[in-house]
């Protein structure tokens, strides 16, 4: 049992591909409840669920793979947007995006 899932094995990408489909209707869903948020909120559940369908259909194409990096990139970028303007609001007061 311990090593029927390996990297090696042949239904691994298909494994992985919808364990992280999974994650990706979640994200959707987080992402049609963020509409009355901010838009950086919204935008950065976008580029999210984007990036990881991208990686679930990467396991079959690796220019996809390469391009579901670059959305998670752009992700990460938005997630650090909205975490110092967070930050910027509790202790200065202000807002650096747009509610």
């Amino acid at each position: 049992m311990v090593g029927t899932w390996t990297a090696e094995s042949e239904d691994f990408d298909t494994a992985e591909a919808l364990y992280l489909s999974e994650w990706t209707i979640f994200t959707i869903l987080m992402f049609c409840l963020s509409f009355k948020e901010c838009v950086a909120l919204r935008v950065t559940f976008l580029l999210t669920a984007m990036s990881i369908a991208l990686l679930a259909a990467g396991r079959f194409d690796k220019d996809v793979l390469k391009a579901g990096g670059y959305f998670g990139l752009a992700a990460s970028v938005g997630a650090a947007y909205m975490a110092t303007s967070a930050i910027a609001k509790e202790n200065y007061g202000f807002y650096f995006y747009y509610c």
